[in-house]
């Protein structure tokens, strides 16, 4: 057992995985048809549920790990060819990767494999990634878990004590260091190019204030995919409700809000006949109010930030149309008599699976990772994208919830060209090996339940939402506007306005910190 001098927390050293032989060689090899089918996931085209996001306060240490859009066109002949990376030797250097342990439940951070091979297709993946990365660079990579992220971040900077190389924080929870020269700008690690399709250049312009990137999303980081936004809906409910060909109306780009509302609408059933509204009925719609009003807003093509000329973040949360996209989803909520907040179920989210997987449920609006979490569901259900404002809008936008992990490097980073090489590499390889696993077998094939829905998956992931507003909360803005969505409350232009100066100030007060 190791103490970190730093904060006293205790740290496990996992065991090290052995170098790799004739025999590991072998061990695990993608399909050249899976890898070529994820050709189209590129990061620049591009959630149980969201309850719990904070953790233990303990540090842990995994095994160690040493030596370590558009369908491409006839994938059973086309591979992904290896990624162009330039050679490096950091003698044996330690690697070391913060994220998030166990007490963050489903939100424990999986950016790292085990260590070794178990049969899972994502951890094998990672495994060899892994490995592909440490023979390239001769260095050891190790994933360090912990409850208090930040907290060893600041005590790895101020105690200069080179106690990680890279962490993968909740993106809110980064704002603070940011703008306290916590960390290094990303854009400055030599060798690290976020051009390239394995980071998510959408996130990167988005996320950047006045042309600094503190953190950010690419093909390593899980959770953001795990956190993205989509809708959900029962098969044998849509049936049984003529609700039409879903798939068709959102291939035809027809899928708008307003024809959402419309197949939502008449949904409901006393099942037990009690004559009370709750968990025991059938529902059209049920979904967090307070997030799903920010997923339509940001569907609907609503912007609360703009960027001026100097990636400077510019308040637009005045924008008429966010009034009437925020009065249209309050009529669906509270005026159908067809829709239920998860956070007014006893059990929460747990019990709205429950509910969806037993039939009570037409239309489930949470996150991705509550695809792989109906795997054991009998009945069958599919995939759709957030519906969009209505047919003359371009593209179906679906949200990144706030609280996905990014990837961040602490200000302090010993050999910066060292870091950019190995992340560079990290996300290389996990778009070469880890997104077929994570993308293609888990949840096209192994958990969704038709071809229709993978292809749903494309649109999904094609065209995602980070939101500067809800990410730094200036002002308590966005906190509002999720408030008064869980209560019906209709006065949001009034609330906004009362809440301008302070957000505005906030805003300036983040460009200030970044440029000076």
């Amino acid at each position: 057992m190791l103490t970190n001098p730093a904060d006293g927390a205790i740290i496990t050293a996992g065991k090290t995985l052995p170098k790799r032989d004739d025999k590991m060689k072998k061990i695990y090899r993608i399909s050249a048809a899976l890898l070529a089918a994820t050709v189209a996931f590129s990061a620049g085209a591009v959630l149980v549920g969201c309850g719990d996001e904070t953790g233990g306060a303990d540090v842990t240490a995994a095994p160690e790990v040493t030596d370590i859009a558009e369908t491409a066109a006839e994938p059973e002949t086309t591979a992904m060819t290896e990624p162009e990376l330039p050679p490096a030797d950091f003698e044996g250097y330690e690697f070391r990767f913060v994220l998030q342990n166990d007490g963050y439940g489903e939100w424990k951070g999986r950016e790292l494999g085990e260590g070794e091979q178990t049969g899972d297709t994502l951890n094998d993946a990672l495994y060899e990634r892994d490995l592909k990365v440490s023979e390239l660079y001769s260095v050891s990579l190790k994933p360090l878990f912990t409850g208090d992220l930040v907290r060893l971040l600041k005590n790895t900077v101020t105690a200069g004590d080179n106690a990680c190389d890279a962490l993968f924080i909740q993106a809110p929870q980064l704002t603070s260091p940011a703008m306290n020269g916590l960390l290094f700008d990303i854009k400055q690690l030599p060798g690290l190019d976020l051009e390239n399709p394995w980071w998510d250049a959408y996130a990167a312009k988005t996320l950047s204030i006045g042309g600094r990137l503190f953190f950010t999303y690419g093909d390593m980081n899980i959770c953001d995919k795990d956190l993205t936004w989509l809708v959900m809906f029962n098969k044998k409910i849509a049936e049984s409700y003529g609700v039409g060909n879903l798939y068709a109306e959102v291939a035809d780009g027809k899928w708008t809000f307003d024809l959402f509302r419309g197949k939502c609408a008449g949904v409901y059933n006393d099942l037990n006949g009690d004559g009370v509204v709750n968990d025991d009925d059938l529902f059209g719609l049920v979904t967090p109010y307070d997030r799903t009003m920010l997923a339509f807003l940001y569907s609907c093509g609503v912007e609360t930030i703009k960027k001026d000329d100097g990636d400077l973040p510019v308040y637009a949360m005045d924008s008429p149309k966010l009034a009437e996209v925020f009065s249209r989803v309050l009529s669906l909520y509270f005026d159908g008599g067809c829709a239920l907040d998860v956070m007014r179920v006893s059990g929460y989210w747990r019990r709205t699976e429950t509910m969806f997987s037993s039939n009570q449920i037409l239309f489930y609006v949470e996150c991705m990772q509550n695809v792989e979490r109906m795997r054991a569901m009998q009945d069958d259900f599919g995939i759709l994208p957030v519906p969009k404002y209505d047919e003359a809008q371009g593209e179906y936008i679906n949200m990144v919830c706030d609280f996905a992990t990014a990837v961040c490097v602490p200000a302090s980073a010993p050999d910066p060209d060292r870091t950019g090489a190995v992340l560079e590499a990290m996300n290389a390889y996990s778009k070469m090996l880890v997104m077929p696993a994570y993308y293609e077998v888990s949840l096209k094939t192994k958990y969704a339940r038709d071809n229709d829905s993978a292809e749903m998956i494309d649109l999904i992931f094609g065209r995602r939402y980070f939101d500067l507003a809800y990410i730094y909360q200036w002002g308590g803005s966005i906190g509002a506007v999720m408030k008064l969505a869980g209560k019906g409350d209709e006065n949001v232009v009034s609330k906004l306005e009362s809440l301008r100066e302070k957000t505005e100030t906030a805003i300036q007060k983040t460009v200030e910190a970044y440029i000076g």
